[in-house]
């Protein structure tokens, strides 16, 4: 609930009479790098926390969209890569630490509306992919984890601010994954994929852009972005009993890209 607080919120700015840029709602691809600070955390079954990740995360993005009339239709596209800390412990209890590779592809597909000149709303799905290689480190094995989901999406965008070739707008979108998974493979029994739980997630993108000489476009966008997955049930391989456990992931970051 707190989170659809939030999203009704940023989306309320739609009411905001402000005026627009032709040219920023015209048909417009971009390509930029970005950098993410990666936050993990997982939690057991009474709040305790488990482990934790954290590092920051290169990586590059594509995005496109195209207007026919009042209606849009956007696509993103975003692949980033990079070595984090590890911080948690083993079975037994003991603390371990140590460094986890991480990898993350995200694309996601939306059709929405124009509502004015400043505004627009949106629905639209995606598609993520968390590969979590977890390194060996003091003796300790290490552990490769796959996670993957569908989710959908809702969201708007508004433009706050805008003169002398500079626009400032507030993208607020919510997300909710649909049956997400983690596959990992033990050993000698083969792969093992255990059932997520679905949490609502949002993600907000502050993009300033700058209309460049050339006619091209300057965006530097700030972003942040929370995913939550729910534990799952407890799945008996050979003599061992194993779950996830629930996790919230909060992400910071910016990208720079150039629209063409």
């Amino acid at each position: 609930m707190k989170l659809i607080t939030v999203l009704t919120a940023c989306l309320a700015l739609v009411a905001l009479p402000v005026a627009a840029d032709n040219a920023a709602n015209a048909d417009q691809a971009w390509l930029g790098l970005s950098l993410m600070d990666f936050q993990y955390k997982e939690f057991s079954d009474r709040g305790v926390l488990l482990d934790r990740e954290d590092g920051p995360v290169p990586g590059i993005r594509l995005s496109g969209f195209a207007h026919r009339g009042g209606l849009l239709v956007g696509i993103e596209g975003s692949y980033l890569s990079g070595r984090v800390d590890y911080d948690g412990q083993l079975q037994d209890g003991r603390p371990h630490r140590t460094r986890t590779d991480e990898t993350f592809v995200d694309v996601r597909l939306h059709l929405g509306r124009q509502l004015t000149p400043a505004s627009k709303v949106y629905l639209g799905g995606g598609f993520r992919l968390w590969d979590r290689d977890i390194l060996p480190s003091g003796g300790v094995a290490g552990l490769f984890e796959r996670y993957t989901w569908l989710f959908l999406l809702a969201g708007g965008e508004q433009l706050l601010w805008q003169g002398g070739g500079h626009r400032f707008s507030l993208d607020a979108q919510l997300t909710y994954p649909l049956n997400p998974t983690m596959a990992l493979n033990l050993d000698g029994s083969g792969e093992v994929t255990l059932d997520l739980g679905s949490r609502p997630g949002l993600r907000l993108v502050a993009p300033w852009r700058l209309r460049l000489a050339s006619g091209r476009r300057l965006e530097v966008a700030p972003f942040y972005e929370y995913w939550q997955l729910g534990r799952s049930p407890d799945v008996t391989v050979g003599y061992l009993v194993i779950h996830e456990p629930r996790s919230e992931t909060s992400n910071f970051g910016v990208t720079l890209s150039l629209g063409f």
